[in-house]
């Protein structure tokens, strides 16, 4: 039970980032679909299921994700709901002070991780977010913090990477 609450949870602040980012920005062009290996759309974020293997991201957690979907919430960021809970993400580095912000308003208690990327933090609901130079990336699991952090440190090498 806890595990559905932590993943709503997780669900829920992907969503409130998704709409804190809507403002005067135009929508992405229609037709085929924008979340491909190569990126999500126009900002080229790459796509958060393509980043690392699903073999390689059950390595790192320790769990076998299963199979993974991807899901574009906004133009600026791609997020990845494998089959057992897990959930990876990427977004543009710009967003990573709001992000936390809202995290934290929604009554997380957030925790800085020293050594990974430009800035990390595990929040209480049991995600750890991880910044970079170009995107931000966040990893959410069943598992423990430092398993997160290994993935997400990895996740985010990818990201910028690409």
């Amino acid at each position: 039970m806890a595990v559905m609450r932590r993943t709503a949870f997780s669900f829920a602040v992907i969503l409130a980032l998704a709409l804190s980012a809507c403002g005067t920005e135009s929508a992405p062009p229609a037709g085929p679909d924008t979340n491909q290996t190569q990126g999500n759309g126009t900002t080229g974020v790459p796509d958060a299921c393509a980043l690392l293997t699903t073999a390689r991201l059950g390595e790192l957690l320790g769990l076998e994700p299963g199979h993974g979907q991807p899901t574009s919430v906004s133009p600026d960021r791609s997020v990845c709901f494998y089959e057992n809970n897990v959930i990876t993400a990427v977004e543009i580095a710009a967003n990573y002070d709001a992000s936390r912000r809202i995290i934290e308003e929604n009554g997380s208690t957030t925790t800085d991780i020293p050594g990974v990327g430009k800035g990390a933090f595990f929040d209480s609901n049991g995600q750890v977010i991880a910044k970079g130079e170009r995107f931000f990336v966040g990893v959410t699991a069943s598992v423990s913090k430092d398993l997160m952090t290994d993935a997400a440190r990895e996740l985010l090498a990818a990201a910028e990477a690409s």
